[in-house]
């Protein structure tokens, strides 16, 4: 064979060799792919963080995976770093609730870890319409859309809307819907103390509007009132606050309130709620409701130092009628009052004059004071009867 031919067949063989590297190069990278298709892709699919009434207990988040995953080592954060952990084992779609208002209704965002790796996220938020609309995952983005709980997102219905919306430039832009909702709510409020709420309302038009602003027990009595700057006075929660806010767009606006007096020894779980009207008008066209906590009244310490200081009369009398730490001297005479009830105090005023003269005695005093003296004379009697009986006795012997 010719070195020409020899020279061919090495060219061969290295081509050869090279083609199945790459042959073994091309089949590796397919079963990587196929194996990471095999992981289960779980990501946040929906989120409703201002559902209609009460957000807490009612908020949540659907997550979804196309394969069965285990939720172990996973766990979900809001945008105040609060973690909450996931359990369970599902494929499909699965709804985490929560116990307390989780979810912020402005500018909040999620993120889904594994451990500490994170593995999806949905960033700034707002939901302030309070009705059935949710943020759903579409195809890589997010819409705001009817809600579509534990059911594949429908996002075919934002594109219609596009649609629609580029099709008929001439209509009028959709009014949005007047809401309300309050912030600066403590989670736990101290009966007997006051604070203060922001209340706020969206897409107001040009026009004033009430507001009635109160906290309510479990058997919905209204246990509140509520402070009325135009009026300088408090006002029981049951009533509206004449032109609290004044359109048009977004306002806020704070309301001071307190724990009714008839209702000092409240505490536990209750409800605050608020309600908007336009002005002259009856009809609700916004509410809101939220649960919150009633710690039970402070021991006031004013009214073991200051506020006693109002009621010296009355209280001094209480005191009066217990025993006192103590002696006293007579502002008006300079002797000692041993101070006990009321009415041994008013003895002793009566009973002392100038110099400590006795200028009245009580009956009890005067039978005290004579009984010692008949006591004194019967016994003076029988020791001269026993003295007389004995010297009888010694002139009869």
């Amino acid at each position: 064979m010719s070195c020409q031919n020899l020279w061919i067949l090495d060219i061969l063989k290295i081509n050869i060799f090279n083609m199945k590297k790459w042959m073994v190069f091309g089949i590796s990278l397919v079963l990587v792919i196929f194996l990471a298709n095999l992981v289960p892709a779980l990501r946040i699919n929906e989120v409703d963080s201002n559902p209609e009434g009460f957000d807490a207990k009612n908020e949540w988040v659907e997550l979804y995976s196309e394969s069965e995953i285990d939720l172990e080592g996973w766990r979900i954060e809001n945008s105040d770093q609060q973690s909450k952990e996931l359990e369970g084992v599902f494929q499909g779609y699965i709804i985490i609730n929560f116990s307390t208002q989780w979810l912020d209704n402005s500018e909040e965002s999620l993120s889904l870890y594994e451990g500490d790796i994170l593995k999806d996220s949905i960033t700034s938020f707002q939901d302030s319409y309070n009705d059935n609309r949710t943020w759903q995952y579409c195809d890589g983005d997010w819409s705001f859309l009817d809600s579509s709980k534990n059911e594949k997102n429908d996002c075919e219905e934002e594109e219609d809307n596009n649609n629609s919306q580029e099709n008929n430039n001439t209509t009028e832009p959709k009014k949005e819907k007047i809401s309300v909702e309050l912030e600066k709510i403590e989670e736990d409020i101290q009966n007997g103390e006051d604070f203060e709420i922001d209340a706020l309302a969206f897409n107001l038009e040009d026009k004033e509007y009430d507001i009635r602003l109160y906290v309510y027990d479990e058997d919905g009595n209204v246990i509140s009132e509520i402070y009325d700057n135009k009026e300088e006075k408090w006002k029981s929660g049951s009533y509206f606050i004449t032109e609290f806010f004044q359109g048009p767009g977004n306002q806020t606006e704070t309301a001071k309130l307190r724990i009714r007096e008839n209702y000092a020894d409240f505490k536990g779980e209750a409800s605050i709620r608020v309600r908007i009207r336009a002005s002259g008008t009856s009809p609700i066209i916004a509410e809101r409701a939220y649960s919150i906590d009633i710690l039970e009244k402070k021991e006031d310490t004013a009214t073991k130092d200051g506020t006693k200081e109002e009621n010296t009369t009355e209280e001094q009398s209480d005191e009066s009628e217990n025993i006192a730490p103590g002696p006293r001297l007579s502002e008006s005479t300079g002797n000692v009052i041993k101070l006990g009830k009321r009415e041994t105090a008013k003895e002793s005023a009566e009973e002392t004059g100038e110099g400590g003269e006795i200028l009245y005695e009580s009956g009890n005093e005067k039978i005290k004071k004579y009984s010692m003296y008949g006591l004194n004379l019967i016994l003076i009697v029988i020791i001269i009867f026993l003295l007389i009986s004995f010297k009888k006795k010694q002139n009869q012997d």
